[in-house]
């Protein structure tokens, strides 16, 4: 039996909570479960956005370059009509940049990958964000709110 949304987003809350509700942990267990918190919560956003026929993908762990955070968070891959974006899912926070995807390659020992140049940001609702956590619904929604307005 698959894992539903409410399963996804419940894991990630979780993970989100037991690590401290941090973006920046101070410890190994804190960013693992940082990026257990991360990706499980963009399990469920995949799941949520291919509900809406958005192809969508978990991306590689990234620190986002944009952010004064230290941790590494999976990304988000969202493919549109000619090109595809990325975004560092912020767990917690209201604002989310975005970056253009590039595919994926073999890195060399010591090697990074940068985002590149930021595209945009997804600010969410203000009261969106409760105790540090905002539902998937309501960030499906406004992704794909802003989505829309840059495929137009």
């Amino acid at each position: 039996m698959a894992t539903g949304t409410v399963d996804l987003e419940d894991k990630a809350r979780q993970a989100w909570t037991e690590q401290g509700k941090t973006l920046s942990p101070s410890t190994r267990e804190g960013r693992t479960a940082l990026l257990m918190a991360s990706n499980a919560l963009v399990d469920a956003l995949v799941q949520t956005l291919g509900g809406y026929e958005i192809d969508a993908e978990a991306g590689a762990a990234r620190v986002d370059p944009s952010s004064t955070h230290t941790g590494r968070v999976m990304t988000l891959v969202v493919h549109l009509d000619n090109h595809s974006i990325e975004m560092p899912v912020l767990v917690g926070e209201a604002v989310w940049t975005y970056y253009p995807h590039v595919a994926p390659k073999a890195l060399k020992v010591g090697e990074s990958r940068s985002l590149g140049d930021p595209l945009g940001r997804i600010i969410f609702p203000e009261n969106a964000v409760a105790d540090q956590w905002a539902p998937v619904s309501v960030l499906a929604a406004r992704i794909m709110e802003v989505l829309s307005s840059t495929v137009e």
